[in-house]
């Protein structure tokens, strides 16, 4: 009899669930088809067929171990642990074969690699024209944007004085670039604090954990009728950095009324004739990157029946088969921004009856006849946030300001079908041989369904609303 074949491009077989790898330790073998013997697998197949046949008549045991890490401090450290058993019935009817791996993998950032010096372009002087063979830019390092940062930046685009401030809150002027890319990006002579690399925030490599439990199993019932089957597990964590929540010009300090600013710019910015709101640039690192936090998880199970049997003297092979599959993926986007509380935070006065720091929106005497308090979520909550420096603003503000996203997709596919073959060397045999037949039928039933937070669906955060979505096909 043959052995199970895991059927992975161009079949009838292959399950769109299945998108955890197959442990390299469970492959017996890989047969490659091609030509016109692959057509036996479908139309889609016609190119060639790859079949990863796995081990169903392993006996023994193995147990693996491996770890690598870099030389140079970039902080690369994978790890994986496996073992695989199996065991046959004393007969050698059954096998079931046991495989199980735990791995990990550190993450990178791009700023720890030896060669990233934020690199990038800028426009070259000396360029004049498109065919004046002179390259219209050259690469740079230290190429980022002084117009935001994670200390707040105002008059991010205009003439008036560009200033930005130090992490306790006090202004200083920005820095000046030295060659320009674009609109808001340029080159500096040095990597400075107050200019945003947008390497600082890129993974090279994202971490992952990783469990994989997987197994075949097989048991010849008659000499020509066996159950067999195989399972899958894996639960995978991946987690993203990537830049935290910003703002690029559009949050407006009140220079007359907010009580965080400084008195020495909130005199730069009256004499420079800003009695009004100023426009800011922030990037809200104190709050944490907008990390992407992945938690998949897959189950697989393939069991059936196959053989042969015989009329007249002819023989039929045959196999049955059931497969469930189920892949669900937790998506989380960490200390995402709402804006609206944002800017009802930002608003902040002094309140004359405690004299302490407050929201506009909690300040009768504070608001015009036209005020409307502008925060979506809980406003009656609402807590003053210091937009000036790095981490000065409370835990309550931070809350306020900023929540979690999260999606959940899964994804299932439930499947059941026969296959039978035969040829006609009992009836007919041409010059070329005898003429083979295969028939099969299949069904399949595959459900998809996505489910985001409440805020999400409301369109509170800094993305577009998304509804739940769901749909399935047969």
């Amino acid at each position: 009899m043959v052995n199970g074949k895991r059927h992975v491009a161009g079949s009838p077989f292959s399950n769109a669930v299945d998108t955890g790898t197959i442990p390299t330790a469970m492959i017996d073998r890989i047969e490659v088809i091609t030509g016109g013997a692959s057509a036996i697998y479908g139309s889609d197949a016609v190119a060639g067929v790859i079949n990863v046949i796995l081990k169903d008549n392993y006996e023994g045991f193995e147990a693996r171990y491996s770890h690598a890490s870099d030389l140079e401090d970039v902080g690369t450290q994978n790890s994986a642990f496996s073992i695989l058993a199996g065991a046959t019935s004393q007969d050698g009817r059954g096998n079931v074969t046991f495989f199980a791996e735990k791995s990990s993998i550190s993450e990178v950032l791009k700023p720890n690699l030896q060669q990233s010096q934020f690199i990038g372009t800028v426009n070259n002087p000396d360029d004049g024209g498109e065919d004046d063979g002179i390259p219209d830019k050259f690469r740079v390092p230290n190429v980022g944007s002084e117009m935001i940062n994670a200390f707040g930046v105002l008059n991010p685009f205009s003439g008036n004085p560009r200033i930005t401030f130090t992490p306790d809150g006090t202004g200083i002027t920005q820095v000046e670039r030295n060659r320009t890319n674009s609109f808001a990006f340029g080159n500096f002579d040095e990597a400075y604090d107050t200019v945003f690399f947008p390497d600082r925030y890129e993974n090279y490599i994202p971490a992952q954990d990783t469990l994989t439990l997987a197994s075949t199993y097989r048991y010849d019932l008659t000499d020509n009728i066996r159950f067999y089957g195989d399972m899958k597990y894996v639960d995978k964590d991946i987690e993203q950095q990537f830049q935290p929540s910003f703002r690029f010009g559009n949050i407006a300090i009140n220079a007359t009324d907010n009580p965080y600013l400084d008195d020495a710019t909130r005199q730069q910015l009256f004499d420079a004739g800003q009695t009004g709101e100023v426009s800011m640039a922030r990037f809200f690192d104190d709050i944490g990157n907008r990390s992407a936090a992945n938690d998949r998880r897959l189950y697989r199970i393939v069991s059936g029946f196959k053989g042969y049997f015989t009329l007249s003297d002819t023989d039929f092979d045959y196999d049955t088969y059931y497969t469930y599959g189920e892949t669900s993926n937790v998506r989380r986007t960490l200390n995402d921004l709402i804006p609206t509380n944002l800017d009802a935070a930002i608003d902040s006065v002094i309140d004359p009856e405690t004299g302490e720091a407050a929201c506009r929106s909690q300040v009768a005497s504070a608001q015009g006849d036209d005020y409307e308090d502008p925060a979506a979520v809980n406003g009656g909550d609402c807590v003053p946030f210091n937009p000036f420096g790095f981490g000065n603003a409370s835990a309550e503000a931070y809350d306020f300001i900023s929540g979690d996203v999260t999606r959940e997709d899964q994804l299932t596919q439930e499947m059941y079908g026969a296959t039978v073959s035969f040829d006609t060397a009992e009836f007919v045999t041409l010059p070329g041989g005898p003429i083979g037949f295969a028939l099969g039928y299949e069904h399949r039933k595959e459900d998809v369904r996505t489910t985001t937070d409440e805020f999400t669906k409301a369109g509170f955060y800094t993305g577009a609303a998304t509804p739940d979505s769901s749909g399935d096909m047969m």
